[in-house]
């Protein structure tokens, strides 16, 4: 259906799936990795390094959600603005 529309919605869903794939490989990289630094530390007995690993991981995390949000905003805007000045 989106190829029916136009060759340019076909190349915004192909280049907007690549951007999402590539936060999607930050985030797992930043969930495993945190998740086996967390065990290493419950592991070893320090459950209060832990608990301060978890807690800043999660401000990270809602940090970067914020983040990533206003970049989506301004790219997303920034293409509609394109998009509108090619077909007026």
């Amino acid at each position: 259906m989106v190829g029916m529309i136009s060759i340019y919605a076909l190349a915004a869903v192909g280049l907007s799936m690549q951007f999402m794939m590539v936060i999607n490989v930050l985030m797992t990289l930043y969930v495993v990795g945190g998740n086996a630094l967390i065990s290493r530390f419950i592991g070893q007995g320090r459950k209060k390094r832990a608990s301060s690993l978890l807690y800043a991981l999660g401000i990270f995390a809602i940090l970067f959600l914020y983040l990533y949000q206003l970049v989506d905003i301004l790219v997303v805007s920034f293409c509609i603005q394109l998009w509108v000045q090619k077909h007026k």
